[in-house]
């Protein structure tokens, strides 16, 4: 996807390179957001079932 993004901003502007651009950097922080999340989900489990 950089590679297309890349291509279609030296080609001209149009409205999707801005729109991907910002959906992926969203989706990415959706991840790291849901990974961690996660890992305090799990990490708070395994101290409820220590003690």
């Amino acid at each position: 996807m950089p590679k297309w993004l890349y291509n279609k901003m030296i080609a001209g502007y149009t409205p999707m390179v801005p729109t991907l651009g910002t959906m992926s950097t969203i989706g990415a922080a959706c991840a790291l957001l849901g990974g961690g999340l996660a890992i305090r989900v799990i990490q708070k489990r395994h101290a409820g079932a220590q003690g």
